[in-house]
């Protein structure tokens, strides 16, 4: 693992704090090896809802790239704080 798991757990946690919802709960039981599957290989990510995307565009944008597919196309931290702040 890298920064840019990390990095994907960050756009996670961002979602998770901005809806007050459990990500992936809706995929009930599975093993990891069929949760990493999901997130890796079928790209399945959390949906970001209208009322989010209306009220916060600048932190649906960045949870958006810390879910980018390719590891080396999400930000750093660095881009992270400057975005946030």
């Amino acid at each position: 693992l890298s920064t840019a798991a990390d990095v994907f757990s960050y756009g996670v946690m961002l979602w998770q704090i901005l809806t007050r919802r459990k990500p992936y709960e809706d995929l009930g039981s599975v093993s990891i090896d069929g949760f990493t599957d999901l997130i890796v290989d079928e790209e399945v990510r959390p949906e970001l809802y209208s009322d989010l995307c209306r009220d916060y565009p600048i932190i649906t944008e960045l949870i958006e790239r810390c879910w980018r597919p390719e590891p080396d196309d999400r930000p750093n931290f660095a881009e992270i704080c400057d975005t946030m702040t």
